[in-house]
């Protein structure tokens, strides 16, 4: 199971003896970021708490790979919906997520290769 941490961006490999740190990353913009508070705000805060699981897609915005996010049942969604892993924007200044999760392409095509195995995220504040 993978786990992303909203407050840290710290994005996480969880195994039944402890988790490993994989890469760092963010969600949110401006004001939301990283703000497990603000995962109810639409098209500003992290993406919310809950499980989801990943399926990798071509989108036509989002440099390959894309990660679509989709809740499980009891995630409380907020009305708020669409949610990636996905790459940063070229200026690399924290600007590219409205709430979603954004890893660098090295850290995605792991997660990318390793989905059919191991398809859970958990969210956390």
């Amino acid at each position: 199971m993978w786990r992303y941490e909203q407050s840290t961006g710290r994005f996480l490999r969880a195994s039944r003896t402890g988790a490993s740190l994989i890469a760092t990353g963010y969600a949110g913009a401006k004001d939301c970021l990283n703000d497990p508070a603000k995962d109810h705000v639409r098209a500003c805060g992290p993406i919310p708490k809950g499980y989801y699981r990943l399926r990798v897609f071509d989108h036509p915005r989002f440099k390959a790979p894309a990660i679509r996010c989709f809740p499980e049942p009891g995630t409380e969604m907020h009305g708020r919906s669409g949610f990636y892993i996905h790459g940063d924007n070229p200026a690399g200044d924290r600007s590219a997520s409205s709430g979603c999760i954004i890893l660098p392409s090295a850290i995605r095509q792991r997660i990318a290769a390793l989905i059919p195995r191991d398809d859970v995220l958990q969210v956390v504040p």
